[in-house]
């Protein structure tokens, strides 16, 4: 359903006549004050909401009588320009196993309901801050969960172990900070494998708490974390390093013995690498890194068989075959891709 012009949803539009549908996306209904009580669709298993620049709360009306999404399996709200606040419950989403909330700029987060009441944030985890806090334990079944551009985001609390997220993705959330869990993260998700915090350059992890030990790919922003990596992951295999401000990498950051796959992306300023820091590396990928001048003076370890080299200008003339400067460190790879 898109461009509807009304305030609000006639009654009609989600009656029993609807209750076998599975599949509902919403598109840029911009004048719309208010969602429909999609709750009432028992059946709904993907529901999709966009462009929605009159919501600002989402709260009982979104559920209907039901209370509930009994058969809801993936959530995606994209582009809601004025909403700040949702109104949620631990029953709320029962079956809810992917959750994607992109541009939702005013988004402070969820708030919890206990009974008829409202309540906002208040509780024993934290008693100091009562804005900007998404409850993960509002989404039990969750396995995916995206947060992109949501300005007003600052934590992710999480009161009970979590044992069904595998992949945890948040981008370009500029006020975010921290997660808030009275146990460390590698109690609370024990199922976490991919973990994605870029352009979040407020974050801050808790190291002394540890990372979740299951996590085999890795996508982060900020050099203190991942300076932080060695002493807490043994099994990482994957890391994605982009948008940071630096001219050497690795230098003095190593990164665990278990990775085998690394991407450097989107670093303006990065002249050069370091050899010591790409040992144990099968697999590497430098992508948009326009000062990168040339590969370490050793060469690179014989252990890589797969080489990328997109958009690095300068490193692309120095890997031409035969001439290039820097073709012999790399003519011994299986799989390259220079462009």
């Amino acid at each position: 359903m898109r461009n509807y012009s009304g305030t609000e949803f006639p009654s009609w539009v989600f009656d029993n006549s609807l209750s076998n549908l599975v599949f509902l996306k919403l598109e840029d209904c911009k004048y719309c004050l208010c969602l429909p009580p999609l709750g009432l669709l028992s059946s709904l298993k993907t529901l999709e909401i966009e462009g929605f620049d009159g919501i600002v709360s989402v709260g009982a009306e979104f559920y209907g009588s039901n209370s509930s999404f009994a058969s809801l399996d993936c959530l995606e709200f994209q582009n809601m320009k004025e909403w700040e606040e949702w109104e949620c419950k631990t029953t709320s989403f029962p079956r809810l196993r992917q959750l994607l909330v992109f541009k939702c700029p005013k988004l402070k987060g969820t708030k919890v309901v206990v009974s008829d009441e409202l309540r906002i944030s208040g509780n024993s985890m934290d008693t100091s801050h009562t804005d900007g806090i998404f409850r993960l334990h509002f989404f039990p079944k969750l396995c995916s969960l995206k947060l992109i551009d949501c300005q007003n985001l600052r934590r992710i609390s999480q009161e009970y172990a979590h044992n069904h997220l595998m992949n945890l993705y948040i981008h370009d959330c500029p006020q975010f900070k921290s997660f808030l869990f009275p146990k460390p993260m590698e109690i609370r998700f024990s199922s976490l494998t991919a973990l994605y915090i870029t352009k979040c350059p407020e974050v801050e992890l808790f190291p002394d708490r540890g990372f979740p030990l299951n996590i085999k790919e890795m996508s982060l922003s900020c050099l203190k974390l991942i300076a932080s990596l060695r002493e807490s992951l043994k099994c990482l295999e994957s890391l994605c390093i982009g948008n940071l401000d630096v001219e050497f990498f690795p230098d003095e950051v190593l990164l665990p013995p278990s990775i085998t796959s690394l991407r450097i992306n989107h670093c303006p300023n990065l002249k050069k690498m370091h050899y010591k820091g790409l040992c144990h590396l099968s697999s590497l990928t430098l992508l948009n890194c326009p000062s990168l001048q040339s590969l370490p003076a050793e060469g690179l370890p014989k252990s890589i068989s797969s080489l990328a080299i997109w958009d690095c200008p300068l490193l692309k003339e120095r890997c031409q075959n035969p001439d290039g400067e820097d073709w012999t460190k790399i003519a011994h790879i299986q799989e390259l891709d220079v462009w």
